[in-house]
């Protein structure tokens, strides 16, 4: 399976450092809403869902940051959770050494705000399609969105998270994917997606 590469890369920033770097396993939490923001963490292997109230914000990929937006509300606290969706590995990034980056360095500033600008823009696209379109569509976008971002059009996701991601129950998700594969449109299991019209799906999700 083809990895799905982030349009942002960190990568320079911290791998030369003296950080120290860990693994999460799949379904383990990075860190829990509320909890001390004392690190920002760099993202060297593997995809993390950014979770809020049980409902998927976004999905962090390889070599990007997660926890920028916890750092700028100015709180020390986490506004979200963080699990993760593959195996991972991450560099525990202290606040301190964040901000001192951030005084310094134009070129991280940009990449940070062009991170969460990007950020926001997946937010507002969820959340506008959560009230505006109906669990068909909510479910075709997001499959035409996840697997645009790469050659294989495979989605590394559980239809658990899936249903998190989409915001529908399992039930709903689970009649609806069974749906699609009937046409021939995707074939799935317990743990992937793959998209196999991407195409019909995007002309789909148009309607």
């Amino acid at each position: 399976m083809q990895k799905q590469q982030s349009r942002y890369d960190f990568n320079s920033y911290f791998t030369d450092q003296q950080f120290e770097s860990f693994r999460i396993p799949k379904g383990q939490y990075l860190f829990c809403d509320g909890e001390r923001d004392d690190y920002v963490y760099y993202l060297a292997e593997g995809e993390i869902m950014i979770i809020k109230n049980d409902w998927v914000l976004w999905l962090a990929k390889e070599k990007e940051l997660v926890g920028m937006s916890s750092y700028f509300s100015g709180k020390n606290k986490y506004r979200f959770s963080a699990m993760a969706s593959r195996d991972c590995v991450v560099y525990g990034v202290p606040i301190e050494f964040v901000t001192g980056l951030l005084s310094r360095n134009p070129g991280f500033c940009k990449a940070v705000v062009s991170l969460l600008s990007g950020r926001i823009e997946i937010t507002n696209r969820r959340m506008l399609n959560l009230r505006s379109k109906t669990s068909r569509i909510r479910l075709i976008k997001e499959l035409v969105f996840l697997a645009g971002e790469n050659e294989s059009r495979e989605i590394d996701l559980t239809l658990e998270e899936l249903s998190k991601v989409v915001g529908v129950s399992r039930r709903i998700l689970s009649e609806l994917m069974n749906e699609l594969a009937q046409k021939g449109m995707i074939e799935y299991n317990k743990a992937r997606v793959r998209v196999l019209d991407w195409k019909g799906l995007e002309i789909l999700s148009l309607s």
